[in-house]
């Protein structure tokens, strides 16, 4: 009885070695596969390609064996087949397999050619290049543009359009508003003028100092895609306020911080 036991155990084993076997192999061979075809493909396409190599070689330590994955990590960077190929941020797929390799421990770590580890090192302690002269620019004209518009925004008895004012018929006069919503049409905007345009020179100080820097670059990012968020809010609640030229501003302020976020979109 036990040896039918173990039998059926064995071959269970046996049975789960060998689908997961192909299974491991066929996401080396299309790591492989890949690489090669990223080696020759448009400049504009290989980005995406090295990005879905690196995503997949992420995988490869909960998928494959331990063996399996340094052995053929290994063989790709020998080869070559990585080199040369980096992601949309920035990532070599040369680097993303060396982490992989040095994730996996003891031995596999201490098999890492030494001009390998040299390489993760300095990209881990590299600087990245800020177009920090186009991001000023940018952010000046948002703020210019956000001034003129806040400049001709809400004027009593006329109503306000992006290229002039039209005086208001009689009978359609804005209703008065009291209280704070008093407070916020005619105290508020200023308030979020200079909030807006705090917040995108803060953001473009962050981008040359700490945005050079490849852990805080994303949150770089996310900081300007955070102010335009702001700015969309905030150019609403204006328009709901009877203040539209203020909105606009807002609007004008929320687009150059998209536009400063992606610049930096390309480590």
């Amino acid at each position: 009885m036990r040896s039918s036991s173990d039998a059926m155990r064995g071959s269970q084993v046996s049975q789960h070695e060998n689908t997961s076997e192909p299974e491991s192999t066929g996401l080396m061979d299309l790591i492989t596969s890949l690489a090669r075809e990223a080696s020759t493909a448009p400049d504009l396409r290989r980005p995406g390609m090295a990005g879905a190599i690196n995503a997949l070689i992420a995988r490869l330590p909960s998928e494959a064996g331990t063996e399996e994955t340094a052995a053929g990590l290994q063989r790709l960077m020998e080869a070559g087949d990585l080199d040369g190929l980096v992601d949309e941020e920035g990532l070599p797929a040369s680097i993303a397999a060396t982490q992989t390799l040095l994730s996996l421990g003891y031995p596999e770590a201490l098999r890492v050619p030494p001009e390998r580890l040299e390489a993760v090192r300095r990209w881990e302690h590299r600087t990245l290049p800020v177009p920090w002269l186009a991001m000023a620019v940018t952010l000046f004209f948002a703020a210019v543009f956000q001034l003129a518009f806040y400049t001709m925004g809400y004027v009593p008895d006329q109503a306000w359009f992006p290229f002039g004012s039209v005086d208001v018929p009689p009978g359609f006069e804005p209703t008065p508003l009291v209280g704070g919503l008093d407070w916020f049409r005619f105290k508020g905007p200023i308030l979020m003028y200079l909030g807006m345009l705090l917040a995108n020179g803060f953001g473009w100080l962050a981008a040359v100092t700490v945005g050079r820097m490849p852990s805080f670059r994303p949150w770089v990012r996310r900081g300007f895609a955070g102010v335009a968020a702001l700015g969309l809010l905030l150019g609403v609640l204006q328009y709901a306020a009877g203040y539209p030229g203020a909105g606009w501003g807002a609007f004008a302020s929320a687009a150059g911080a998209l536009a400063a976020g992606w610049m930096l979109r390309n480590p």
